[in-house]
């Protein structure tokens, strides 16, 4: 298991980024990084109206090919997750292993499937990546 996506709310782009520092921090590559672009137009940069449709197209065709060139698909919950669950069920459907980090707005079925494991929050992801993926950080100075 090398490489990851990581889904969240765009309003939470810097956490999705202490996510994805941790994750680098252990060997991951991190399929597509969209929080590049979300620190450049604004969260609400992607919607309807304030940005060209070819566009939305793009950063939608690249969160799809995130997902599916990841090994690993993790998954800030909050409010509002509209493309985030989207985003979990492209992961969901290629049974790869999925961290869902957070309690969700709402709760699904869908977090009953074998290949999901739930982490209380981004300060236990540290510990549970070890726990249960054996994912130590590798960039530790003695």
């Amino acid at each position: 298991m090398r490489n990851v996506y990581v889904a969240g709310k765009t309003d939470d782009w810097q956490k999705v980024r202490k996510i994805q520092a941790l994750l680098i921090d252990r060997g991951m590559h991190i399929t597509f990084d969209w929080t590049a672009i979300i620190e450049e137009i604004g969260p609400r940069g992607g919607l309807k109206g304030e940005v060209a449709d070819d566009f939305r197209a793009q950063c939608a065709e690249n969160d799809r090919e995130g997902v599916r060139n990841a090994d690993l698909f993790v998954m800030l919950c909050g409010k509002g997750l509209c493309g985030t669950l989207i985003e979990f069920g492209m992961a969901s459907i290629l049974e790869m292993p999925i961290i869902v980090v957070g309690e969700p707005e709402r709760d699904s079925v869908f977090f009953e499937l074998p290949e999901v494991e739930r982490c209380p929050s981004i300060e236990d992801l540290s510990d549970f990546l070890e726990e249960h993926f054996g994912l130590v950080n590798v960039n530790v100075e003695d």
